[in-house]
């Protein structure tokens, strides 16, 4: 194995653990972020190229936004006064 080899298999076992650890929410942006506060100098395209090989995708959370009513506001404020 050449040091390249040796670096990458290395890296790839910090991306893995990273990625598992924060629920694979992660995704290479914020690996990187992680890898360079530990001291790793690595490239963001490297971190991107890695997780390819892994098969590593994150899981999107997605937005809460709340569901909008299809009625006027005008019958949404009779039925607020009918409550009261």
């Amino acid at each position: 194995m050449t040091a390249t080899e040796i670096r990458n298999n290395k890296l790839k076992k910090k991306i893995s653990t990273i990625f598992f650890t924060n629920k694979q929410r992660y995704g290479a942006t914020k690996i990187h972020q992680v890898l360079l506060k530990e001291g790793i100098s690595v490239s963001l395209k490297h971190v991107q190229k890695l997780m390819k090989q892994l098969n590593l995708r994150s899981i999107v959370v997605k937005k809460y936004r709340p569901q909008r009513s299809n009625k006027p506001i005008m019958d949404r404020l009779q039925l607020t006064r009918q409550k009261n």
